[in-house]
């Protein structure tokens, strides 16, 4: 627990910010400061969490290995943190998702498997993704045509089928800030569909 004016806690803090800063910048000491403190919590995590469909296919030693990379590839990229408890929820996202990735991977090998995951039941939820191919080829061209910004919400969302705390982290920004962001790229995106439309409409009509 933290609290108010001890100074124990708020040097842990600043220590936690400064190793967590010069990770982000690439020193690797820091950065293995930072897995050997998340260690514990994401291996208690994985064997608590992973199921025998899963266990079948990968090692649980493998999962967590696969989260920390994961980790290491995103880490520049991650949102601020203001202490080790928000880093500490950031990773055990990813592992997460690397069990949903692997349980994927183990129903792609075996078709008949059956899962009652809490996690691929997530992944697989339809999150107004796109699937035919006219679809997907008019969105890439309207996304084409939107800022950059709001272009790579919506590809994260509609195209990856990731998840709003997904995106957040692939695109390093607040959850905050990646909601308001996506209503925004939602309004520019019906505007864009609706011009498409009528363009559409007038080149049948002068056919």
């Amino acid at each position: 627990m933290r609290t108010e004016g001890n100074p124990r806690s708020s040097r842990e803090a600043l220590d936690f910010a400064c190793t967590y800063a010069a990770a982000r910048a690439g020193d690797h000491g820091a950065r293995e400061r930072l897995v050997r403190d998340l260690l514990p919590d994401v291996a208690r995590f994985l064997a608590r969490r992973t199921g025998r469909a899963v266990l079948n296919h990968l090692e649980r030693e493998d999962l967590l290995q696969r989260t920390f990379v994961a980790f290491a590839e995103r880490l520049a990229r991650l949102p601020e943190c203001r202490d080790a408890q928000d880093l500490r929820a950031l990773v055990l996202q990813l592992a997460k998702w690397e069990i949903a990735r692997a349980l994927s991977d183990a129903r792609k090998a075996d078709p008949k498997l059956e899962s009652v995951s809490e996690f691929a039941r997530e992944r697989s939820r339809s999150r107004g993704s796109v699937t035919r191919a006219d679809d997907v080829r008019r969105l890439e061209a309207l996304l084409a045509r939107m800022r950059p910004t709001y272009a790579a919400v919506l590809r994260c969302r509609l195209m990856e089928e990731k998840s709003a705390e997904e995106t957040a982290v692939e695109l390093g920004l607040t959850l905050e800030n990646v909601k308001k962001r996506l209503l925004r790229a939602r309004a520019e995106l019906e505007r864009l569909s609706a011009r498409w439309a009528r363009s559409e409409r007038g080149e049948s009509e002068g056919e």
